[in-house]
């Protein structure tokens, strides 16, 4: 079946879905935009059968619903670009579960979230991984004004950003991370694994439990904006004491 057709018959379903239906997706290549306006459950083939790939002309999913919760699971979300969420874009104060998921090579050129970019709702991520997504800010996830975010058991890798080459907090967004592990992020100015800053009215939050680290390590690894500071929390985590310090 061709890639285009395979998107426009699950678009369909989903307009003609019931709120609170559960959809299974066909294994294959969904090419363009899947756009979600109501609370479902989307069931994909897992992520290396089920592709949501944005082509590079717009996100892969738009989720527009501000009433109850749209649940993504057993996808890969790729190729999309934005210049605000590249993978994943939610409006409304939309409320966003994904289980299982990869987002990978994903893009805001120019922009924030390369793969998801949120200024208000609610995120939750459950085993799910971020890789080789591209931002200015955030190049994996943005979070801003009042976003509220949770990732358990998450991994965050090769991920590349001028600020934040895997998760951007700033404004006050609220993020709550559990057994999560960075690798190799990049960022070409400041924080290649995390990137926080307030501002005179805002402050962000970050509480890490059980997350682990890798490479980069050093000073260009974490970034906490003196000025405007996040607030931290640490559990059974370690970081470096630039961060720590801040």
């Amino acid at each position: 079946m061709k890639t285009k057709t395979l998107l426009v018959q699950v678009q369909i379903q989903i307009d003609t879905a019931q709120p609170g239906q559960h959809l299974t997706l066909p294994s294959g290549r969904l090419e363009g935009t899947l756009v979600v306006d109501k609370p479902l459950t989307l069931i994909g083939q897992g992520v290396e059968k089920t592709f949501l790939d944005g082509q590079g002309s717009g996100p892969g999913i738009t989720v527009e619903t501000g009433e109850g919760t749209v649940i993504l699971e057993g996808l890969c979300v790729t190729g999309g670009s934005s210049p605000d969420g590249g993978g994943l874009q939610m409006h409304n104060g939309a409320h966003v579960i994904i289980r299982n998921c990869l987002f990978q090579n994903n893009r805001a050129d120019d922009g924030i979230g390369g793969a998801i970019s949120m200024d208000e709702g609610r995120l939750e991520a459950f085993h799910c991984q971020w890789q080789g997504n591209q931002a200015t800010r955030g190049g994996a996830i943005f979070c801003g004004g009042i976003a509220e975010t949770n990732f358990i058991d998450c991994l965050f890798s090769e991920n590349v950003a001028v600020h934040g080459g895997a998760l951007a907090l700033s404004e006050g967004a609220r993020s709550h991370l559990l057994n999560c592990r960075w690798v190799e992020n990049r960022a070409s100015r400041q924080g290649a694994h995390l990137y926080l800053q307030g501002s005179q009215s805002r402050t962000p939050s970050l509480q890490l439990a059980r997350c682990s680290f890798g490479k980069p390590t050093d000073d260009s690894a974490f970034f906490n904006d003196p000025q405007f500071p996040a607030q931290v929390v640490l559990e059974e985590t370690t970081l470096p004491a630039q961060l720590r310090r801040l």
